[in-house]
């Protein structure tokens, strides 16, 4: 049977689409891998992905399942849902509503848990499932798991959540990935143009909490008048005019960092979990009657304006996952009226403090060390110039080595940490793991932590200064830190070769 998107849709998809497609399908057919992850950089329309892919008979013979942990979002699969299969072709379960019977069904993990008992494991071929990375929490996996899909394929932005951990204990393989870099080069995101706004601010001493940063302490550290002035004020200095987003901290915050927008001329609202007229808020965006919105936590999944001219991160995180939801938000291609004014992109205002030993993710860390022509948060423009300077130092180094006849020292480069895949790796985790884990701020106790994903979560956690100091020690590039997992690696290599010395 062919697998040929073009056999199955009679509209022209996007490369990338019918690349993922066509992965997924040879993944199912010819691989018989039934627990499929792809990966796909916010505003590539995965949803509409999925949507057209439970349309296609060779994946299941029931009804599909499309689950989604958010009420914006399983709104948003309903509608998009209905376009394609018709009015009254799309359950949901939610509610009093219980729509199991319908040829697609939209549901929450949260609401499921509490229905197992009415629904049969068989009664799903294809389930989907929606910004996959949350689905480490018990009472998620439970929902999915209670299933006997004939194919599960797990959509996200971001493969790792914010501690590390991979989806291996839901997915066997990633079969399609297609990153922000990639989409931003070819055109179909708009370009990021990120600007480092520097606080004095110093990070050092806050305690994690379950990955990321213990967001009380943050709060104390970060939101205060001046940090929250210095914000606005590099607003006005470099985006004037776009519609912004901004992130932050706590909802003390939000409303702390508003008032000094507001203070600078600008027309905000704060949204929060506390905001009930969510919507209302929505649409005064929307019809550009608000210069920017202040939020914590909810316009990250599931919010969809491409109009956003800036984004401003002004809450620290070591989350990948959740630094790449807050820049999806302005990374959407723009309408002409945008482009016309300021041009195909997006500013990102990236708020950097001092983070002492914290390996904070922002901008600046995710293109350090790139070549210019490589970097990410950087418009093509920028990238020309960087790319002129970069090869007139080049050029004045290798005279200078000519003249001298200077050598340069290769260091080492750190090792790629492997975790097994063996069965025994996703039995329950070991006391031991666990107490690691707590001491290393990391442990949530609301995730069904396996060998394999607890030892992922230590490996993955940054080395200590020592250890630091001793891969260096051992002629290893530390620049862009090192893990403890590539520490251990180092060690246990260096042991073994001094043993083998010893025996010899």
């Amino acid at each position: 049977m062919s697998t040929d998107i073009s056999s199955w849709f009679p509209y022209e998809w996007r490369p990338y689409q019918k690349e993922s497609f066509n992965s997924i399908s040879k993944a199912f057919l010819k691989d018989n891998i039934t627990e499929q992850l792809a990966v796909q950089a916010t505003g590539c329309g995965k949803r509409a992905q999925a949507v057209q892919i439970s349309n296609v008979p060779i994946f299941h013979d029931k009804p599909s399942l499309f689950m989604a942990h958010r009420e914006e979002l399983i709104i948003q699969a309903v509608n998009d849902f209905e376009k394609c299969h018709g009015f009254g072709n799309v359950g949901v379960v939610k509610g009093k509503q219980f729509d199991i019977h319908k040829k697609v069904v939209v549901a929450s993990p949260q609401t499921l848990v509490n229905r197992l008992d009415k629904i049969h494991p068989d009664h799903f071929g294809l389930i989907q499932i929606d910004e996959a990375h949350n689905y480490m929490a018990k009472t998620f996996l439970k929902a999915v798991r209670h299933f006997n899909h004939k194919l599960r394929i797990g959509w996200t932005a971001t493969p790792h959540r914010l501690d590390g951990l991979s989806l291996s204990n839901l997915f066997e393989k990633i079969v399609f990935e297609y990153n922000l870099d990639q989409a931003i080069k070819e055109g179909f995101l708009c370009e990021l143009d990120a600007i480092k706004v520097k606080t004095d601010i110093e990070l050092t001493g806050i305690k994690k909490s379950m990955g990321d940063f213990n967001q009380k302490e943050l709060e104390h550290r970060v939101d205060t008048p001046q940090r929250n002035n210095l914000i606005a004020a590099k607003y006005k200095d470099y985006a004037l005019g776009r519609q912004f987003v901004a992130f932050c901290v706590t909802k003390k915050h939000a409303h702390n960092l508003a008032e000094k927008f507001e203070l600078h001329g600008m027309k905000v609202a704060v949204l929060t979990s506390d905001t009930e007229d969510r919507k209302g808020i929505d649409t005064a965006l929307r019809e550009k009657r608000l210069d920017g919105v202040v939020n914590v936590n909810i316009l990250t999944e599931g919010w969809d304006y491409p109009e956003i001219g800036c984004v401003i991160d002004a809450a620290p995180t070591t989350s990948l996952t959740r630094y790449l939801q807050r820049i999806g938000r302005g990374s959407r291609l723009k309408s002409p009226e945008f482009v016309e004014k300021f041009g195909q992109n997006c500013i990102v205002l990236d708020i950097i403090d001092n983070t002492g030993k914290h390996n904070v993710v922002n901008t600046w860390e995710l293109d350090k060390g790139k070549k210019a022509k490589e970097k990410t948060f950087v418009t093509q423009e920028k990238r020309d110039k960087l790319q002129e300077a970069e090869d007139k130092r080049a050029s004045e180094r290798k005279f200078i080595a000519d003249v001298k006849s200077d050598t340069r020292v290769n260091l080492l480069k750190l090792p790629k940490v492997l975790i097994s895949g063996s069965p025994k790796m996703l039995e329950q985790a070991t006391p031991a793991q666990i107490k690691f884990l707590v001491n290393l701020g990391l442990y949530d106790e609301s995730i069904e932590y396996t060998k394999a994903l607890a030892s992922e979560a230590i490996s993955n956690a940054p080395a200590q200064g020592w250890q630091i100091k001793k891969v260096k020690e051992w002629g290893y590039d530390v620049s862009d830190g090192v893990s403890i997992g590539q520490f251990q690696r180092i060690k246990n290599k260096i042991d073994n070769d001094n043993k083998y010395k010893i025996m010899n």
